[in-house]
């Protein structure tokens, strides 16, 4: 796929932590988050996954968010936690159900033919120097994230653990759906598979 739009990654990071669902109502159990309208970003596949998790999905520009949830339009939101905060969407809803259901990463990415203009003996260095700002923005995420729950459980956020081996079996016709549309990625898929079963 980055050979084809000619882009070389430099380095993964994290957006902000993991995205949960937060709701109005309270999720004691996969299944009552069924017909739940939840916003989600205008990306199908985000609608496709929060649509195989049991919810109805929503999408919606952010700037008509807060105002949904006043007037009841959707029952909640799923997103990171600093961005829950920093948009007060706390105000109305007072449930975090941690679903951790995707992890947005962020990448420095340049294009293939400008890194090879650049002189064969720096090459290194900025393969090691975008290295250390993903290691660094890595940790900044995992610590802006705790802050962001803490602050939100300041404001009377009540977070819950959920059955996400659950959720992980409802989303799979959407991972079969990526692979088919994008064979060559199946490596990637099971190695991520397997590094999240793996407690190290």
């Amino acid at each position: 796929m980055m050979d084809k739009a000619n882009v070389m990654v430099l380095g993964y990071g994290f957006n902000l932590g993991a995205r949960n669902i937060y709701t109005k109502k309270v999720i004691e159990k996969p299944e009552d988050l069924k017909n739940l309208k939840i916003r989600v970003l205008p990306v199908p596949n985000f609608i496709a996954t929060l649509n195989h998790m049991g919810a109805v999905a929503i999408p919606m520009p952010g700037g008509e968010v807060y105002s949904s949830l006043q007037m009841g339009v959707i029952d909640g939101v799923e997103h990171d936690a600093p961005t829950i905060y920093a948009s007060k969407y706390y105000e109305i809803i007072k449930n975090g159900t941690l679903t951790r259901h995707s992890y947005n990463p962020l990448m420095i990415a340049m294009n293939k033919k400008s890194f090879e203009q650049i002189p064969p003996e720096l090459r290194a260095d900025v393969l090691a120097a975008a290295k250390e700002a993903t290691d660094y923005e890595r940790m900044q995420a995992g610590k802006k994230e705790q802050e962001a729950i803490k602050n939100l459980e300041a404001k009377g956020v009540t977070f819950r653990e959920t059955d996400r081996q659950f959720f992980y079996q409802q989303v799979q016709p959407v991972w079969q759906s990526f692979l088919k549309q994008y064979p060559d990625m199946k490596p990637i898929v099971d190695e991520i598979t397997a590094a999240a079963k793996d407690p190290s």
